[in-house]
């Protein structure tokens, strides 16, 4: 879900508390996450990327809180403990990238991973979904593989950084044949 454009003018010009964003960055840094993928989306029909943020907490609140002030959704998610656990999440590049951008000078843990998914995000061409806009109007696109191999690369970097595994346990494993 986008967040909406004032509250992306209010990020984009300050109006939010410094106390705030710290606070939110502080959550961000210890329960939050970073999911980047790129895939492909099966036999001729392009590569994907997938971008998500997100905090996970148990206490709802907090992160109605933090959608009231800049956007995004909360959900319910299954778990197999019994206390009730919630997401804060945002998918939309847009919002990731203003997101991101005001939460970055008070990030401490998650600062280099954050780094990498602005580089990420202003490396994406079109809307990054495999089509672009032109005049006004969307359009599939074809973007050399090249292109799809640069972003990997950066996602990749992210994954590493979020977890303490290996390449070896990367799910997804490599986007392309290699010899």
């Amino acid at each position: 879900m986008p967040i909406s454009s004032e509250i992306q003018l209010t990020l984009l010009t300050g109006e939010i508390s410094a106390t705030s964003l710290s606070y939110i960055a502080g959550l961000f840094d210890g329960e939050g996450w970073i999911r980047t993928q790129v895939r492909p989306r099966g036999k001729g029909k392009g590569h994907g990327l997938i971008l998500q943020i997100g905090i996970s907490n148990t206490n709802k609140e907090v992160l109605n809180w933090i959608q009231s002030i800049i956007g995004g959704r909360v959900k319910e998610v299954n778990n197999k403990r019994q206390t009730p656990c919630f997401q804060w999440e945002v998918t939309d590049r847009q919002s990731i990238k203003v997101i991101i951008a005001s939460l970055y000078p008070y990030l401490r843990i998650k600062q280099n991973r954050a780094k990498l998914l602005l580089t990420l995000l202003n490396k994406i061409r079109g809307d990054g979904a495999g089509t672009t806009i032109i005049g006004g109007v969307r359009r599939k696109a074809s973007y050399p593989i090249e292109y799809w191999e640069e972003l990997k690369k950066i996602a990749d970097a992210i994954y590493m950084q979020n977890t303490k595994r290996g390449y070896e346990t990367y799910k997804s494993g490599p986007l392309f044949t290699r010899e």
